[in-house]
């Protein structure tokens, strides 16, 4: 699970929807950079590498109600992969 906070936020407004792209040769020196400046930052870098076939992810977020004494609980959860992956919920 990654918390997301103000400056991952601001961090992902500052690159926007298309990421940062950098020359091959000046990966390692840019992810030490932003490790060094904030090392909470998460960063995944060695997937881009790896060829492996990619699939759409489905964001259809999973909402579930139940009853709890006088109120109700609410669930949270998405299935990016359908039933065949991993699942992140929040209750």
């Amino acid at each position: 699970m990654i918390d997301v906070n103000g400056k991952l936020i601001t961090l992902q407004e500052t690159l926007g929807k298309g990421g940062l792209i950098i020359p091959h040769d000046a990966k390692e020196q840019v992810i030490a950079l932003l490790r060094a400046k904030n090392p909470l930052v998460p960063v995944r870098s060695e997937l881009a590498d790896v060829d492996v076939e990619t699939m759409d992810g489905i964001a259809t977020p999973i909402v579930q109600l139940a009853r709890a004494g006088d109120g109700l609980r609410l669930s949270l959860a998405v299935r990016p992969l359908e039933r065949k992956g991993p699942s992140t919920s929040r209750a």
